[in-house]
């Protein structure tokens, strides 16, 4: 155990732990010379993006949260808050599942709640073997958030491909590979960031997923194009945008860049019939 653990009770320990974290998430992303704008876009973008944040859930989206919710609810009612704070194992839990709950922002689906479930399935184990037999019906309550994602989520999503892991994902990976070489940049215009990944490859810097709450900010466009320009990308690949709001995902299409992809790159080929294949000019 570090010395300096004596001096520090645990509350500051977490507090000091949270800073030191946070130093080392922006040196990283300054050696980089990352846009460090990026951390002000849940701020900037609350009031100034149309459809940026939305939470609106559907009857059957909200019937399936307060399902799996419940059994945490009997927090509420077998502890008292004074309890629960007294609690530093349990009231740490209820933090991370609180933490999980608005890591949803800034819309509302399911897969964005991912983070919340290994707290709650903790939560769950824990309540459930708190429970005494003057509270053990209340064990019921468990089967309901079981019942409630397999009754409204199963039926819907059962045997479709993994979100961006599909096999056309896959096919676009593999075209990166054949076309771009490992020491090459390759750019995404409306395509999922996982394919860099997939294809182990690297756009220039500053990179930014091309939303429309991050490339509409005051001078990134013109920021990243300026950057585009020391290291050109030898291929861009740009979705047909959909029909919709110009702000719409699927949509956006950041207008400075595009006059920049047309000066300096030319479309060779469509694949999968919407997605634009550009190879940098010589």
């Amino acid at each position: 155990m570090p010395i300096w653990y004596l001096f520090i009770d645990k509350t500051n320990g977490y507090i000091l732990h949270c800073i030191i974290y946070c130093l080392l998430i922006y040196f990283y992303f300054k050696s980089f010379k990352a846009n460090l704008s990026f951390f002000n876009i849940p701020f900037s973008a609350i009031g100034g993006f149309p459809g940026y944040a939305n939470l609106s859930l559907n009857k059957e989206q909200l019937i399936i949260l307060i399902c799996l919710l419940l059994p945490t609810l009997l927090i509420l009612l077998l502890k008292s808050p004074i309890k629960v704070l007294r609690e530093q194992n349990l009231f740490t839990n209820l933090l991370f599942v609180f933490c999980g709950l608005i890591g949803v922002y800034p819309r509302f689906s399911f897969f964005h709640l991912q983070p919340l479930l290994p707290f709650l399935i903790i939560l769950y184990l824990r309540i459930f073997l708190e429970l005494n037999n003057k509270f053990s019906f209340l064990k019921i309550l468990f089967i309901v958030p079981i019942l409630a994602v397999f009754a409204f989520l199963t039926p819907n999503n059962f045997g479709k491909n993994t979100r961006f892991y599909s096999q056309a994902d896959e096919q676009i990976a593999h075209f990166i590979n054949q076309k771009v070489a490992i020491n090459e940049r390759v750019f995404l215009l409306g395509l999922s960031s996982t394919e860099y990944v997939l294809a182990d490859r690297l756009p220039p810097r500053p990179w930014l997923d091309n939303f429309g709450w991050y490339y509409e900010m005051p001078t990134v466009q013109e920021n990243t194009i300026n950057r585009f320009k020391l290291d050109m990308p030898k291929m861009i690949m740009r979705r047909i945008p959909d029909k919709g709001n110009w702000y719409d995902l699927g949509t956006y299409q950041p207008e400075s860049f595009l006059v920049f992809l047309r000066q300096n790159f030319i479309m060779m080929n469509v694949i999968q019939g919407n997605i634009e294949v550009w190879i940098r000019k010589n």
